[in-house]
């Protein structure tokens, strides 16, 4: 499937509920770990990537890096040769510290470091799939306290307030842990993301955008098809070509993010002091649907939008709907 938690996190509602680990009512703040661990794992980072511009940069940055740090050219890294990087950084750890790391890092429990888990540790972002699943159990509980309107008189005043608890749901759920996304991306502890943060950042969402795309919104799409009297067929084809849709977006990102300066955009979009920093208020923005920010900044990205998405499934329908109305003329005549 291709259409649930993406829709959640565009901010179209949708139900999603236990499937993705969190039910109505259930936040997923988690927990923020081992500090001096953390301290350890932000220092790395920020000494490999600092001055990347791109993606393809930081990356690239990184790769060469983990040779430099590679001290006896195994393809991997020791608890020792990691010692001596943090030593060489001037940071006050002990071997005892450099194993809490390895216990974090160290995903195949071999010992040792690969590029890929000091990439996965260094540059990914352990609360975005918290944030993804905490989008998805509120839009289900927005869509079942929906159900439960009963219209009349004073239908109005009961759409104002159940848009109220949206909001507050956003702001005191959804906020704080983009207030930690933001902590984690902040290397060098300055109190503002950097572009090369950014950068990481931005990527870290893609990725993680991706892999929640392929599990999105089919039962709110249902839903949407069957308040447009449409069939099971109907529905099957609008569904197929909704999936396509959304990976044709993810696909066309993919191959022109650097290309067509989608970082660079996105980073000058949230820097709105224009002081080269993106700050918290800024992200917050950015991260929380309904927001201005939160649609230009996936547009900067070049992914698509909210509006963008309702107006394919209105398309899909209209033409497959239209589509089946003639196989009827055509039978019956």
């Amino acid at each position: 499937t291709s259409v649930r938690i993406y829709r959640a996190a565009m901010g179209c509602g949708g139900s999603a509920g236990n499937k993705y680990g969190a039910s109505a009512g259930e936040d997923v703040a988690g927990s923020t770990g081992n500090k001096k661990v953390t301290s350890i794992s932000k220092a790395l980072c920020s000494s490999a990537i600092t001055g990347a511009k791109t993606h393809a940069a930081a990356h690239q940055q990184l790769v060469e890096t983990f040779k430099s740090w590679d001290v006896d050219g195994d393809g991997k890294l020791s608890p020792e040769e990691v010692l001596k990087v943090c030593k060489h950084m001037n940071m006050k750890v002990e071997i005892g510290d450099i194993a809490d790391l390895f216990a974090e890092m160290d995903a195949n429990g071999d010992g040792s470091l690969s590029f890929e888990e000091l990439a996965d540790a260094l540059m990914e972002t352990p609360q975005l799939p918290r944030y993804f699943k905490l989008l998805a159990a509120i839009s289900s509980e927005f869509d079942a306290k929906s159900k439960r309107l009963v219209g009349g008189d004073d239908s109005i005043k009961q759409e104002e307030a159940l848009q109220k608890w949206l909001e507050k749901q956003y702001v005191n759920r959804l906020q704080p842990l983009i207030r930690q996304i933001f902590t984690h991306h902040d290397k060098d502890d300055s109190g503002a993301l950097s572009r090369d943060e950014s950068i990481v950042l931005f990527s870290s969402y893609i990725e993680k955008l991706k892999t929640y795309a392929d599990v999105v919104v089919e039962a709110s799409l249902k839903q949407k098809l069957a308040e447009a009297s449409a069939n099971e067929k109907v529905i099957r084809k609008v569904t197929e070509k909704m999936n396509g849709f959304v990976q044709e977006q993810i696909a066309c990102f993919d191959s022109e993010k650097d290309k067509n300066g989608c970082y660079k955009k996105a980073f000058e979009l949230l820097d709105r002091s224009a002081d080269g920093e993106v700050q918290v208020e800024e992200l917050l923005e950015a991260l929380t649907p309904g927001r201005y920010r939160y649609r230009e900044f996936h547009k900067a990205m070049k992914l698509v939008t909210t509006e963008a998405l309702e107006a394919k499934v209105k398309e899909y329908t209209y033409v497959s709907k239209k589509g089946e109305a003639q196989k009827r003329n055509k039978r019956d005549n």
